[in-house]
């Protein structure tokens, strides 16, 4: 709900900062991401095998802020939610908007996002790997780079 009420504001009134507007498009793609592995959970049983046995919470979450989104891994299972997680497995903190947008609109990697420190992770290191492994998934096979 909190989403909803953030993007009707940007339709009424007076326009957003460029700030505002990419802080949604932010909380909006964390979430859209998320719900990209629950989608490809569902139709892609590569993903699901190398998915066994990652019991996990996987968190996006901007820096010093209540932005975020997560999965849940879990058996059989992934679901999508919004919002920040009180305890994830593990979480990928971005240092802030332009860091965020830039890896989501695939501008940056993931690689280049870390060792520069415009992301860093909080958590267990096999999680990162394997996550990384399997957000492959996404990028190789379904994702596309957005134009800006």
């Amino acid at each position: 709900m909190n989403t909803l009420k953030k993007l009707n504001n940007i339709f009424a009134g007076s326009p957003p900062n460029e700030d505002t507007k990419k802080k949604v498009s932010v909380e909006c793609l964390f979430y859209l991401l998320m719900t990209a592995y629950e989608v490809v959970h569902r139709g892609d049983s590569r993903f699901n095998d190398d998915a066994r046995n990652f019991d996990n919470v996987i968190q996006y979450r901007l820096e010093n802020d209540d932005v975020g989104a997560y999965v849940v891994i879990k058996g059989d299972r992934v679901t999508a939610h919004r919002g920040i997680h009180n305890n994830p497995t593990l979480t990928l903190i971005f240092r802030d908007i332009d860091a965020a947008y830039g890896l989501l609109t695939m501008q940056d990697t993931q690689f280049d996002a870390l060792v520069f420190g415009r992301l860093k992770y909080e958590g267990r290191l096999p999680s990162l790997f394997r996550f990384g492994y399997l957000s492959n998934y996404l990028q190789d096979e379904y994702l596309v780079q957005l134009s800006v």
